[in-house]
């Protein structure tokens, strides 16, 4: 065996070695080893043709909700999550985000009063701002139950 031969050979199992396929974590996993223990992953949740995804966290009181949209339309149309928080009162309380072209659609919205339930729904958004495709509620917290609902 040559030098030239030698060295195609510790190329080609270089190029093997790097090739080799790793499992990745998905995007709303990232930093998994400083997740705290005081928050629980939700999602993913889709709109109702499946053109927009969300996941996320919640924190263990339900006060704070953090994640991302995914826009998964070529068209000019919008991913959009609409967020429901019940206060211990009964009242209720909404806020929404959009992720369009070139926005990262990360969001964190924090409630100020204690809450007995949150509820999720993604849909999409066009630019006059209609909402369309609207996916299905889902609770993301119950404080019935004690415990942060994993879906």
């Amino acid at each position: 065996m040559n030098i030239r031969s030698a060295a195609k050979l510790l190329a080609l199992s270089a190029a093997t070695v790097v090739t080799i396929p790793v499992a990745v974590a998905p995007a709303h996993a990232a930093g998994t080893a400083q997740h705290r223990a005081d928050v629980s992953d939700w999602g993913p949740f889709f709109s109702r043709n499946g053109k927009a995804k969300a996941v996320g966290t919640v924190d263990r009181t339900g006060t704070e909700i953090t994640g991302q949209l995914f826009r998964l339309d070529r068209g000019r149309k919008c991913a959009h999550i609409e967020i429901l928080f019940i206060d211990t009162r009964g009242n209720q309380s909404t806020d929404d985000e959009r992720r369009c072209a070139g926005d990262l659609g990360i969001f964190s919205i924090k409630q100020l009063v204690p809450v007995k339930r949150v509820l999720i729904r993604v849909s999409q958004i066009d630019d006059q701002d209609h909402v369309f495709n609207r996916g299905a509620w889902h609770t993301i917290f119950n404080a019935r139950r004690k415990r942060i609902l994993v879906l």
